[in-house]
């Protein structure tokens, strides 16, 4: 007989989280200022600067245009909420507000129906 194992989940894959693009440019510039610093020169050294160079430039544009993209859509949000704030704005104006009566004006309502109670 065989025994089979109704516990086994099935295998699922974990999920990688990737790195913020400030976490990768930090790495990156610490990357830089160690090849930088360094005493070893070789062929290889002048081919590890250009990649570092290039690894940075594409970082700080990714950021920019990541920073670029919540700016706009703070916008947008900013706008739409302007928009509904001008709406409703438009819609107070129009309703007739009634003030509360003062005790002055209503002295004067009550005589001037009692004026016309007279008459």
């Amino acid at each position: 007989m065989e025994s089979v194992k109704h516990d086994e989940k099935p295998q699922v894959k974990k999920r990688i989280r990737q790195r913020s693009i400030a976490m990768q440019l930090a790495i990156a510039l610490k990357d830089a200022e160690v090849a930088a610093t360094s005493k070893e020169t070789d062929e290889y050294t002048i081919a590890r600067m250009r990649l570092l160079q290039t690894r940075l430039k594409i970082l700080s544009v990714k950021e920019a245009r990541e920073r670029n993209l919540k700016f706009k859509k703070i916008i947008a949000e900013n706008q739409s909420l302007r928009t509904e704030n001008e709406r409703l704005r438009l819609e107070l104006e129009a309703k007739p507000v009634m003030k509360p009566m003062t005790e002055i004006e209503i002295a004067l309502q009550r005589y001037s129906a009692e004026k016309e109670g007279r008459a």
